[in-house]
């Protein structure tokens, strides 16, 4: 029974955990909001923030998302709206060039979908934030789609006489579409292919020292 079980814990020792996957952001993603100011939407995005993904649905807990959004790309087709949101009553970007938002944990929900804990700072707040999404595959790629509602007052956006919801309204609803290809050299099927062909190279292996064992107790 002793080679058998050798056998097996050789086998076993050579099969890695499998590594996260990792996502590259294409230029077709999107990170807009939409707010209400003195009754009347309006809409925005923000042009310039990176987003290391890693993720695969079926290994959530070496999933992990850390978005970095440059506050200075902010665009609202509106250049004097624009101009006054980067000023210190705002995102005050001179002292906080970038907006953080990093997962905590993840779960499944359904089908497709999922829901992370996350924090996300702006200005120098940090808040806790529920972050359900959708992820989805295609030719292009693969999708990620959320939409969260956020309270600029819990984040120190607007402060005095802009605090009030009727001038500026404080719900504010973030969309985040992110076109992801898998980067590197590392896709699933290279790695399932690594690890099969290292579980083939310890047995044989294996199975080479069982039949020097063998040979000597045949010599024997």
């Amino acid at each position: 029974m002793k080679i058998p079980l050798l056998t097996l814990l050789a086998v076993l020792g050579g099969v890695a955990p499998a590594a996260a996957r990792d996502w590259q952001q294409q230029t077709e993603s999107q990170l807009r909001f939409e707010g209400n100011q003195q009754g009347e939407a309006f809409a925005g995005q923000f042009r310039r923030f990176e987003s290391r993904i890693n993720f695969d649905p079926d290994d959530l807990a070496q999933a992990d998302f850390d978005v970095r959004i440059d506050l200075a790309s902010v665009d609202t087709a509106n250049s004097e709206r624009d101009q006054a949101v980067l000023g210190s009553d705002w995102f005050d970007v001179g002292r906080f060039p970038q907006a953080h938002f990093r997962t905590r944990a993840f779960r499944a929900l359904a089908e497709g979908r999922f829901e992370a804990d996350a924090e996300l700072q702006i200005r120098g707040h940090t808040r806790p934030i529920k972050f359900p999404f959708t992820w989805t595959d295609d030719a292009a790629g693969s999708h990620l789609h959320a939409s969260v509602v956020l309270d600029r007052l819990d984040f120190g956006l607007g402060s005095g006489e802009w605090a009030d919801d009727d001038l500026i309204g404080t719900q504010v609803t973030v969309t985040v579409n992110l076109l992801l290809r898998e980067s590197g050299v590392g896709s699933r099927e290279s790695r399932v292919e690594s690890r099969e062909s290292g579980v083939e190279s310890r047995e044989s292996r294996v199975e080479s020292r069982e039949s020097g064992v063998g040979s000597r107790e045949s010599e024997n």
